[in-house]
């Protein structure tokens, strides 16, 4: 694991059985500055976990948005698919499902 060096776009990128996934990480960069490799992939596991439910279906999308931002569902539902994708790109880095679910339920 290694934190981006790009202070205006925070990232933890993760590497292992030979693939690599970037998990950006909602920070200023003061904070990145003092955040450890091992903070940011708390962060990324927290992250991880909720995004692993996300179900966001017409009908849900509809409760969610009003007039003004249906506009913004496809752009919505591409972030989501992004979020989704790391997610699955995290297991597969882990070394499978199994191993991702372990590493959440040290969270609890």
């Amino acid at each position: 694991m290694r934190k981006s060096e790009d202070l205006k776009k925070p990232a933890l990128d993760v590497s292992g059985n030979g693939k690599s996934v970037a998990f950006p990480i909602v920070t200023d960069a003061r904070a990145w500055k003092e955040t450890t490799v091992e903070e940011a992939f708390y962060v990324v596991l927290v992250d991880a976990l909720g995004w692993s439910s996300a179900n966001l279906d017409a009908s849900s999308m509809a409760t969610l948005v009003d007039d003004v931002e249906r506009e913004e569902l496809p752009l919505i539902r591409k972030d989501l698919g992004d979020a989704i994708a790391r997610v699955a790109a995290l297991a597969e880095v882990l070394g499978g499902r199994a191993k991702l679910e372990e590493l959440w339920s040290m969270l609890e």
